[in-house]
C-alpha cells in the first residue's frame, strides 16, 4: 500500500495530466464563443505562425500524429477557416493556410486568449511559468 501512495503522490503522468485537463478546461470555456476547441485554436495559431506549413510539419510542431492532426483540421476546413493546397514544387505535399474567415476568427480568439493567459499567470507567476515551460519542453 505504501508503494501505491508513493505512485499517487509522485506520478508525473497523473499530475501532468490532471493539470493539463484543468488548464484545457479554462481555455476551452473561454474560447467557447468562438466555437473553437483548445486544439483547434493552437492549430490556427501554428498555421498562422509557420505560414502555409505542410500538414506533416504542423503535426510534428504540435506533437500530434497525422491522424489526430487530420481530425483537428476537418472541422476547421468545414467551417471555411483553413484551406489545404498542393505545394508548388511537390504536388504530393499539402500546405495549410488560413482563409480570411480563419484570420478574422483567430484575431477574435487571440483577444480571448490574452485574458485567459493573464488569469492563468495569476495562479503562477510569469517567472514560475517560464521555468515550468522550459522544464516541460525537456519532456517533449
Amino acid at each position: 500500500m505504501d508503494h501505491l501512495k508513493l505512485i499517487s503522490n509522485t506520478c508525473m503522468l497523473q499530475h501532468v495530466r490532471a493539470a493539463a485537463r484543468r488548464v484545457t478546461d479554462h481555455y476551452e470555456k473561454a474560447l467557447k464563443p468562438t466555437g473553437l476547441t483548445a486544439s483547434q485554436f493552437t492549430t490556427l495559431v501554428a498555421i498562422a505562425r509557420f505560414r502555409d506549413p505542410p500538414i506533416t510539419m504542423l503535426a510534428e510542431r504540435l506533437t500530434m500524429d497525422r491522424t489526430t492532426m487530420t481530425r483537428v483540421l476537418a472541422p476547421l476546413q468545414r467551417r471555411g477557416l483553413v484551406s489545404q493546397n498542393a505545394d508548388a514544387q511537390d504536388k504530393r505535399m499539402r500546405r495549410l493556410s488560413l482563409t480570411p474567415d480563419g484570420i478574422s476568427l483567430l484575431r477574435e480568439a487571440e483577444a480571448i486568449w490574452d485574458g485567459v493567459q493573464a488569469h492563468m499567470l495569476e495562479k503562477l507567476s510569469p517567472e514560475v511559468w517560464e521555468e515550468m515551460r522550459d522544464q516541460l519542453a525537456k519532456l517533449t
